[in-house]
């Protein structure tokens, strides 16, 4: 009879995606430079490189630790840092068509947005449709990285508006999104972590406080 042997196997480290993806896109920045200032030449057709830097941009923003928690940056020239970065990027993305976006971060393929009024592969292509699929995205890019339905790009998005809403803050005492609801008179609240015991609470702009009550597994029943 043959006799098993139990091999150990080793863990392997992972590797860090944020240096790979920054170091990539350091690498061709003054490649991509030079064809974003002649986007407009019709003699221009090789366009892998800023592509390829979109790609990068991307991926290094999204994947970038700092960027996890924009709220643990003590530091706001850090934050206004970050957010310069995130509109060079936008700028870089602007420069591409639609179709070449799509080849890179690919519409994710959800059809049933209608029955749940949410956004869908066919809602984003009539937004891409309206700009042209083979037009320069341009002045467009805020309104298609909204429309555009992709976890990746809107990752990046909601980074981006993150670092806005910090500065907003730093400047005005209040984020976009609190403002937003003084504005148009709706009760806003913002979730806290008790530090000593751990427990999430609510306050509103009255200082009162709510209990967050987690909803208990379905597995799981109380017992009286």
């Amino acid at each position: 009879m043959n006799k098993l042997t139990l091999i150990e196997g080793t863990n392997k480290p992972k590797p860090n995606l944020f240096a790979l993806y920054n170091k990539a896109m350091d690498k061709m920045s003054e490649q991509a430079l030079q064809v974003i200032q002649n986007t407009n030449d019709e003699e221009l057709e090789d366009r892998t490189i800023i592509k390829r830097l979109a790609y990068y941009a991307i991926k290094s923003f999204t994947t970038n630790p700092v960027l996890q928690n924009v709220d643990n940056i003590l530091l706001r020239e850090l934050v206004e840092s970050y957010y310069t970065i995130s509109n060079c990027y936008k700028l870089i993305i602007s420069a591409l068509t639609p179709n070449e976006l799509m080849e890179i971060f690919p519409i994710e393929k959800r059809y049933d947005g209608y029955r749940y009024q949410t956004k869908d592969y066919f809602y984003t292509m009539d937004k891409l449709k309206k700009i042209g699929l083979d037009t320069p995205i341009g002045e467009n890019i805020k309104d298609l990285l909204w429309c555009y339905t992709n976890s990746e790009l809107f990752e990046f998005d909601v980074r981006a508006f993150e670092l806005a809403s910090r500065l907003y803050k730093e400047v005005n005492g209040v984020s976009i999104m609190e403002q937003w609801a003084i504005d148009n008179d709706v009760e806003a609240y913002t979730m806290k972590t008790d530090p000593q015991t751990g427990k999430e609470y609510l306050i509103n702009s009255t200082g009162q406080t709510i209990r967050v009550r987690k909803r208990m597994p379905h597995y799981m029943k109380l017992v009286r």
